[in-house]
Formats: C-alpha cells, structure tokens, sequence
C-alpha cells in the first residue's frame, strides 16, 4: 500500500512542521498546558489533602508558580 502515496515536498512538510513549532510555542498554549498539568497534579494528590479548599490552594499555588516561572525564563532567554 505504500507505493499508492506520493511523497510529500519537503516545502510542505516544513510548512507542517513550523505550524506546529509556532503553536506548541505559543504563550497560551503553554498556559492552558499549566492548568491542565496543576489540576492533573492535584487530582493525583487528593489523597494526601484534608479539604477540598486545601486541594484548590494548592492547585492555584502550583499553577501561578509554574506561570512565574514561565515567565522568568522566557524574560531571561530573550
């Protein structure tokens, strides 16, 4: 079944591939990537907290730390 498709040029597979690069580096990305991670994070967690308000805490302290740092690297390697 391989000899039915053409190769693709290598123009367009770096055109793919740039779109990619340009969305997996986008700030928002990277954010919407922190959320999900923090609240990933805090439902493995939620044994270990006593509340839920203590789960909520710390979700919102891992998120804005994973933020802050985004931050401070993407200033210091510009």
């Amino acid at each position: 079944m391989r000899f039915l498709y053409g190769r693709t040029s290598p123009k367009r597979l770096a055109a793919e591939l740039e779109a990619v690069q340009s969305t997996m580096l986008s700030s928002y990305f990277i954010i919407v990537d922190l959320l999900i991670f923090s609240v990933f994070f805090t439902i493995l967690l939620m044994k270990i907290f006593h509340s839920f308000l203590s789960a909520l805490a710390f979700c919102l302290a891992l998120y804005f730390f994973g933020i802050i740092l985004f931050l401070i690297l993407r200033k210091w390697f510009k």
